[in-house]
């Protein structure tokens, strides 16, 4: 049709994404596309981790939260982006996989930030029960400390109590993230429970095993 004016719709999400985009620009000098621009890239960022943090407070949709989690996945957010995480973490209400999947990749950006001062925060998620679905991330996390080594052995050796009867796939893949732990921070790891999931029918645990063995 003549004269017809074509209007481009916008998804709440890319709304969201340039605005925060703009934020950026406007105090950093930083021009990016999109907040994604700060996955896995050699930019260097670092002058726009505060204001990635301060977004975490922000009513984002689960989309951009996971693009900020995400690019709070450096070293270079270490002591900065720690307690922001951690309250966001204990915000979200996972009713839905994609909350469960922002919790899981809160504990992500754990395994590269975590410092001392997490510990005790860390240790109390990994205890309660509701975070079952998320806590391997975080079970990584702990075990990258040089601190409480003694006690997060204990904690680890726990959670193989718990999980070792139900031989259900999820079980079997936590502990063998446990198992990991106790080599990381120096820790016997009993080797006969390990060697019972070497033909364990899986193929996640199979990776998860193979990995395990050859470190």
């Amino acid at each position: 049709m003549n004269g017809e004016v074509k209007i481009k719709y916008f998804k709440l999400v890319d709304l969201e994404d340039q605005k925060l985009c703009l934020e950026i620009k406007n105090k950093t000098g930083l021009i990016i596309n999109s907040i994604s621009d700060f996955v896995n890239t050699d930019i260097n960022y670092e002058v726009a981790i505060p204001i990635l943090v301060t977004s975490l407070g922000k009513p984002f949709t689960n989309n951009i939260l996971e693009m900020i989690i995400r690019s709070l996945t450096t070293k270079k957010a270490k002591g900065i982006a720690n307690k922001g995480l951690l309250e966001l973490f204990h915000r979200i209400i996972p009713s839905t996989k994609r909350d469960e999947n922002l919790k899981w990749l809160i504990g992500n950006a754990f395994t590269v930030i975590i410092d001392k001062d997490d510990y005790e925060h860390i240790y109390e998620i990994i205890t309660n029960k509701k975070n079952t679905k998320f806590c391997d991330s975080f079970i990584k996390a702990i075990s990258n400390l040089k601190i409480n080594q003694e006690r997060t052995a204990k904690l680890f050796i726990n959670i193989i109590s718990e999980k070792i009867a139900d031989n259900n796939v999820n079980n079997v893949l936590i502990i063998i993230n446990v198992l990991r732990g106790l080599k990381k921070i120096g820790a016997f790891v009993p080797k006969n429970i390990l060697n019972s999931y070497k033909e364990y029918p899986e193929k996640r645990v199979q990776a998860a095993y193979a990995a395990l063995i050859s470190r």
